[in-house]
């Protein structure tokens, strides 16, 4: 379905814009288009019912395409969920913070940057960051995907499907192997 929202929305651009563009290059006048809206939309009397139909169908195929936008938009923001004593609704980008919070201890990640989004599959979230010691990439990954897990499970209970992907974006090691003192940690390093 949208492939078909997608082909008419490109289709319907095309033809506008190419309609626009020749009108102002001068390729295309008023009288040409007259004499195709004539030949083609009222050769009979059929004609103008059957492109009525045509152009009710291509704006309502618009205006649902469109309204699928902004559903998706509204609805990916939070998660709900129904209890006995009534409904709680917990944020994507709290569940974010909270992913954040619980990465930041880890020394071996900086840059921490995660994106949760709700679909009716589950919730996907990924991890972007940089990895600042050599680690063995496999188990370290496994462990962040282990301790992410156990936490939103708590949180939101067992029914929910994770997905929990890794990217990590940049190798940031320290140029040196000199032992370094232990520095004071900086509040809020990670933003």
């Amino acid at each position: 379905m949208i492939l078909i929202h997608g082909l008419i929305y490109l289709i319907t651009s095309l033809a506008a814009g190419s309609l626009i563009i020749g009108i102002a290059a001068g390729q295309i006048n008023i009288d040409t288009i007259s004499k195709v809206i004539d030949t083609f939309f009222f050769a009979d009397r059929l004609s103008p019912w059957l492109w009525s139909g045509i152009g009710i169908l291509i704006l309502l195929s618009c205006l649902q395409f469109i309204s699928r936008l902004f559903k998706n938009v509204r609805r990916e923001k939070f998660i709900t969920r129904q209890t006995a004593e009534g409904q709680v609704s917990i944020s994507l980008n709290a569940i974010e913070d909270m992913i954040r919070k619980i990465l930041e201890d880890k020394e071996e990640l900086s840059h921490i940057k995660p994106k949760v989004t709700f679909t009716r599959k589950g919730i996907n979230i990924l991890v972007r960051g940089y990895l600042t010691s050599e680690v063995n990439l496999i188990e370290f990954t496994s462990d962040i995907q282990e301790i992410i897990k156990k936490k939103i499970t708590y949180l939101l209970g067992e029914d929910e499907v994770l997905k929990i992907n890794l990217e990590i974006k940049k190798l940031a090691f320290a140029a040196s192997r000199d032992v370094v003192e232990d520095e004071p940690r900086v509040p809020f390093r990670n933003y």
